[in-house]
């Protein structure tokens, strides 16, 4: 039994709870009311003590509340329900438990909570309605589970009963066979670069017949940029694909419809020069008919003036002795713009062959003429493209052949400027032709960089350090009427990246602004700093690779020279495209395919007499992110055993046997990948280590590695190549490669890098 302590206690702390709380005697009527439960209620709390719960709320008799209160009063259990009250129009949470006078009800106001829930169900039954009615179901695909479901008008559509699973990897039960590995391609096509998924494929419903469905969908991606689920619509357009094919097959009929349709049509009585517009007429123009009348000369006053010409002389013909016309021309809207429109026309006669009334039909065709012109520019950035990629694999290639023949010329000059008993004039004409090779590799790295295969010693880098260190070439490189003026960011973030191609774009960048100035003074501005590039801003990016949402290390080079116009500047970056009188075009060539070789893009900005702004973009990183490699000495170093050069080059491999026996080592040769494994495999116990060329005709490097490794796990194999480390060794990551030669190379970078991997612990080799 409570103490009067304890019931005072009690009541107190029911009159001060934010909770609402009521107490109901076995007689249904309000035996206690506390300030919350009055709030709520609405009523005043002596108001409703002693009431007849029902009286005051004749609506709960009705409700689920009234069978739950019977409960706890009858049965001595605890209630929970959630209902609606008519008199407050109001939802409440209601929990409700036994007392000795009777029951104990605590309750709160959910209406907001429960409107949004009823707001919810609606709209997922309008949505499910409106995909019934307009006949397109969706899907969704969570990628790492492979669990795909489809909305009820996918299973209508598709005659599946509602228990079946579909999956990916069961694609070829909903899907045509013949259209699975289209749809797959087009699947890793979104997932991989964001590709629009917009495919026609023909679906196999369970009821054994095959449907054209149009399907569309997006992926949804984390924070990481990796797609995690891919969502969308499906539409049979099964109807509509036979319907453009008759139209197609019978246009004649099509016209004919359209103008019995009356999208919008018009009369002429050609005696008395009356024109008549339907109401279609009218609106198609945006027009109000109660202030505005469509007669032939308003018609005429509304017409594009360079379509009126044109548009007289056939109507000229017509009248004089055709059965009517079909006509494109641009008519004004009310709210200022010109809208294509496009009118079939016929010509009544009298019995004497006179003209006496001509009927027609429009159609506002500006949608399809915005769309063709978009399909045309597309067209034109595609054509662009594949010439870009052509070019690109054009001087890849060029690059890989010409750093052969540069390792033999390189190679030899450094065996014999080596040579102790040279005459110095011999050594100094070998000096020359050293100079004049790494002169060649340079331009060879200028084609692999518009290749976008041009990084090669990537190591953390502070932007505009490098420009500070090369100032006095720079400044020497441009022009004396020349002012320049440089804004560096004192801290940045570091980027990944090979100084020396940075400070070839800036050599670029600066020598283009400076011959913008033609002469004359002008000024020059070099600013670095930090930028966040979002959606919007990538959106205007001109070259390199698509760029995430985040931070970015910049380098901007403005000029107040000549400028561009929208033609120059669009081809700005085509190789071997120039403005000047002297060049190879090549500059800002490299200079994008650079940018694109370090995952950056560019933002250019250009007017005629407004000068041009360049600005590259490249993603920072932490500075501990790459490190450079340690450096070997070879000073006097000697070597044993046997080395397998595989190389389609004589001349490759004639330079690196001299090289390596010049070493101590027995060398053995190979033309390509499927003689080498078969020398492999009769000299295995003696072969210390394998220098393999990646392109080579019969077997290639990819395919001689793999069997190599195969014939033996523990051999060492270094990879040769025209083309950057990072892009070769990426695929080779963690498969056993031991390391990497960068052609063209000197004798002395030879035998470092063999030393190096015979003496390196670690059974593989690391690039950044």
């Amino acid at each position: 039994m409570s103490t009067s302590n304890e019931a005072r206690v009690r009541f107190e702390i029911l009159e001060q709870a934010p909770t609402a709380f009521v107490a109901i005697d076995r007689e249904w009527r309000y035996a206690y009311v506390n300030p919350e439960a009055g709030r709520q209620i609405g009523r005043p709390i002596e108001q409703l003590i002693g009431r007849f719960l029902l009286t005051e709320f004749p609506s709960i008799a009705h409700s689920t509340f009234y069978p739950a209160f019977q409960r706890a009063m009858d049965g001595r259990e605890k209630v929970q329900v959630v209902d609606y009250i008519a008199e407050l129009d109001r939802w409440f949470e209601v929990v409700a438990y036994p007392i000795d006078l009777g029951i104990a009800v605590h309750f709160a106001d959910v209406t907001p909570r429960k409107q949004q829930e009823l707001t919810r169900v609606r709209g997922e039954r309008e949505l499910a309605r409106a995909q019934q009615i307009a006949r397109v179901g969706s899907w969704a695909w969570e990628i790492a589970t492979d669990i795909v479901t489809w909305s009820d008008e996918t299973y209508r559509l598709l005659a599946f009963p509602d228990d079946y699973h579909p999956k990916t990897a069961r694609m070829e039960e909903f899907v045509h066979p013949d259209d699975v590995q289209r749809n797959w391609s087009a699947l890793q096509e979104t997932i991989t670069h964001d590709a629009p998924y917009d495919l026609v494929l023909r679906m196999r419903p369970r009821d054994g017949t095959t449907r054209i469905c149009q399907i569309l969908g997006e992926a949804e991606r984390d924070a990481e940029g990796r797609a995690v689920r891919l969502f969308g619509t499906i539409q049979d357009i099964t109807e509509r694909i036979a319907l453009e094919r008759a139209a197609e097959q019978d246009r004649r009929d099509l016209h004919r419809a359209l103008r019995l349709a009356k999208m919008a049509n018009w009369s002429l009585d050609i005696p008395t020069n009356a024109l008549v517009w339907s109401p279609d007429g009218y609106a198609l123009l945006g027009l109000d008919p109660g202030q505005f009348e469509l007669t032939p000369d308003t018609v005429r006053a509304l017409w594009h003036p360079d379509d009126l010409p044109k548009a007289d002389a056939i109507l000229a013909a017509t009248l004089r002795d055709q059965d009517g016309y079909e006509m494109d021309y641009r008519m004004r809207h009310a709210d200022g713009s010109w809208h294509h429109l496009y009118t079939v026309a016929e010509i009544e006669r009298d019995a004497s062959g006179n003209a006496v009334r001509m009927v027609g039909s429009v159609r506002d065709r500006t949608d399809e003429v915005r769309v063709e012109e978009e399909r045309l520019r597309l067209e034109r950035q595609m054509q662009q493209a594949q010439k870009l990629e052509s070019l690109g694999v054009l001087a890849g290639g060029i690059a890989h052949d010409f750093n052969n023949l540069l390792v033999g010329i390189l190679g030899n000059a450094s065996l014999a400027v080596s040579d102790a008993t040279l005459p110095g004039s011999a050594r100094q004409l070998l000096d020359e032709i050293e100079q004049a090779a790494q002169r060649a590799a340079d331009l060879t790295r200028q084609l692999l960089a518009y290749a976008g295969k041009g990084r090669f010693v990537v190591e953390p880098v502070g932007l505009s350090t490098v420009v500070e260190e090369m100032l006095t070439l720079v400044r020497s490189a441009m022009s004396r009427k020349a002012e320049l003026h440089l804004d560096l960011a004192r801290t940045l973030p570091a980027i990944a990246a090979d100084a020396t191609q940075l400070r070839q774009i800036v050599m670029n960048l600066l020598t283009n602004a400076s011959d913008a100035l033609e002469d004359r003074p002008g000024m020059i501005r070099l600013r670095t700093g930090v930028q966040r590039v979002d959606a919007a801003y990538r959106g205007s990016m001109l070259g390199g690779e698509p760029l995430h949402d985040g931070e970015y290390v910049f380098l901007e080079v403005s000029d107040s020279g000549v400028g561009m116009d929208a033609e120059t500047l669009s081809r700005i970056f085509d190789p071997f495209f120039t403005t000047k009188f002297t060049g190879r075009g090549l500059g800002l060539a490299a200079t994008r395919g650079i940018v694109r070789g370090h995952r950056g893009a560019i933002r250019v900005y250009s007017e005629p007499g407004k000068g041009t702004t360049f600005k590259l973009f490249f993603p920072a990183i932490p500075d501990e992110a790459v490190t450079r490699p340690a450096v070997v000495s070879t000073a006097t170093w000697r070597g044993s055993g046997s080395v397998l050069v595989i190389d389609d080059e004589p001349a490759v491999r004639r330079v690196t046997r001299a090289v390596l026996e010049r070493l101590g080592f027995d060398v053995l040769e190979a033309a390509d990948g499927a003689i080498a494994v078969e020398i492999f495999m009769r000299e295995r116990e003696h072969i210390r280590l394998a220098l393999l060329d990646l392109t080579m005709p019969r077997m290639d490097g990819e395919e001689t590695f793999r069997r190599l490794r195969q014939l033996d796990p523990d051999v060492r194999i270094v990879l040769m190549s025209g083309y950057n480390s990072q892009n070769v060794t990426t695929q080779f990551a963690g498969k056993g490669l031991a390391g990497f030669m960068q052609k063209p190379f000197r004798a002395d970078e030879l035998a470092a890098q063999v030393r190096a991997v015979l003496e390196r612990r670690g059974p593989e080799y690391h690039t950044e």
